[in-house]
């Protein structure tokens, strides 16, 4: 049998990583030299690769994923040509925009690559900024400043450091979802590449099952390289590009013949769509919210669950809820004037706070107070839950499993445990056209346990902490079976 250098070169690469599939550094080492002789040729001038994380320092470094090679992309074409070699060789991969992700089964074995999209980073406001394209290295804090000097308004979540379409993609809450709804709701059209290259535009009619899978459990069906966001007030189009993962093994190409597939996809497949990402055009001077860090006593935690719990969040109001460096902080915020946003609070000023640094500010500083949580570095094992309602001896019992924590363990004194507090009027509202798979649209609260520390010694006691504050929330969480 005759065997073409292109033959001869797929089968020495096969046998490479199925030598290599046994962990260990001299193997991850090869399997990367490999993978920049084989993919580097076909990638944009501005995209690397590199060994491992080399360079690499995510958001947290407890079960973080080790790759055989980290590709960082220069454009999104690469995205696709990157994929249809993993999917050629049945390599398991990761896209990373922010590096925030918290989960712990990031297993990419020996030979994984993660695919990181940091390096795309375009944004585009339309003229009327009633919509925005971004690409999938945009971070919150990046479009957030785009809009304010653009002077229109974006509803993302409140973590600057966290990318914009990692988080709708997944369901998305954020401050202002009381009055736009969340990041899913804004998705109205979605041009998407599955890994074999195939591109087709998905509305809800066009598809309505895969749209649907989308809207909410995004992560879960594609790779986003780039997004636009439209008004969803007056626009019934909106941009997405995706690589189907479900089908990445599934789908054969019928243009070329099976020896060249692989060549040929790597140099022809183009991305050129873009998602879009609802704006609204706000001018700076009245862009603006009420809000700032209010100080507790330890003795008054269950007079502020009480009074939280009890709280309707109106459309412009939303409120967080924290444990951290050995204090108990809340932060009102409101989309309004002071005189306003104090009356809207009054149940939680009439406690009595120890410090009050409210102020009305501008909403380019919006997610400022939540800037430390941005620290790259160190172990953090989160833990979450759904809350429908906060109960007051649930969280005097997590406070004092937080003080001990601390107390005994002076390197994590920046563990911090909170709750994120939203109104659901309008997400209810667009949830209930059924159009997406996010399911939490009825939660009022996001109970978040961070424990936070850099020797891996206590990882054992980290996550005991953080599952003791789930065991603490979840019975009186007022959902029927436990949900994060």
């Amino acid at each position: 049998m005759h065997l073409s250098n292109l033959h001869i070169t797929r089968l020495c690469i096969v046998i490479a990583i199925l030598v290599l599939g046994f962990a260990n550094s001299e193997n991850v080492a090869q399997a990367c030299s490999l993978y920049k002789a084989q993919i580097q040729q076909y990638l944009s001038p501005g995209s690397t690769i590199q060994c491992g994380l080399e360079g690499e320092v995510r958001w947290s470094e407890y079960a973080a994923p080790q790759p055989a090679a980290t590709v960082t992309v220069g454009s999104e074409d690469d995205v696709s040509r990157i994929v249809t070699f993993a999917s050629r060789y049945n390599l398991k991969f990761l896209v990373q925009s922010g590096g925030n992700g918290w989960a712990d089964t990031f297993d990419l074995g020996a030979n994984g690559i993660v695919i990181d999209v940091s390096k795309l980073t375009a944004i585009q406001f339309n003229n009327e900024k009633t919509e925005v394209t971004i690409q999938a290295g945009v971070l919150i804090a990046d479009l957030v400043k785009a809009a304010w000097e653009a002077d229109a308004r974006v509803a993302t979540g409140t973590c600057n450091c966290v990318s914009v379409l990692g988080a709708a993609l997944g369901g998305g809450v954020g401050r202002t979802q009381g009055l736009y709804g969340q990041g899913a709701d804004q998705l109205l059209s979605v041009n998407y590449v599955n890994g074999d290259g195939h591109k087709a535009t998905v509305t809800p009619e066009s598809d309505p099952d895969l749209w649907w899978a989308l809207t909410g459990a995004g992560a879960n069906f594609g790779i986003v390289v780039s997004n636009s966001l439209l008004d969803f007030c007056s626009s019934d189009s909106f941009y997405l590009c995706a690589a189907h993962v479900s089908q990445l093994n599934t789908v054969e190409r019928n243009s070329v013949s099976p020896e060249n597939a692989l060549v040929e996809s790597l140099l022809t497949e183009d991305l050129k769509t873009s998602v879009v990402f609802a704006s609204y055009p706000i001018p700076q001077a009245n862009n603006n919210a009420w809000t700032g860090v209010l100080t507790f006593d330890p003795s008054q935690i269950e007079a502020v669950i009480e009074a939280i719990n009890n709280l309707t969040l109106e459309p412009e109001m939303e409120i967080d809820f924290y444990f951290t460096g050995g204090q108990v902080l809340a932060l009102p915020f409101y989309v309004g004037d002071e005189e306003d946003g104090r009356q809207k609070f009054k149940s939680i000023l009439d406690i009595g706070p120890l410090t009050d640094q409210t102020e009305v500010i501008p909403y380019n500083t919006w997610n400022a107070a939540g800037d430390a949580f941005c620290i790259d570095g160190g172990r953090k094992p989160a833990y979450a839950t759904n809350l429908k309602t906060m109960d007051p001896v649930a969280w005097r019992s997590i406070w004092n499993d937080y003080s001990s924590f601390i107390a005994a363990h002076p390197e994590a004194n920046l563990t911090t445990i909170l709750a994120e507090c939203y109104s659901t009027s309008k997400s209810l509202e667009l949830g209930s056209l059924g159009r997406s798979s996010y399911p939490w649209r009825d939660i009022k609260c996001y109970g978040i346990a961070i424990p936070w520390y850099t020797d891996s010694s206590l990882d054992e006691e980290g996550n005991k902490l953080g599952q003791a504050a789930r065991s603490h929330w979840t019975p009186s969480s007022g959902t029927p079976t436990f949900s994060a």
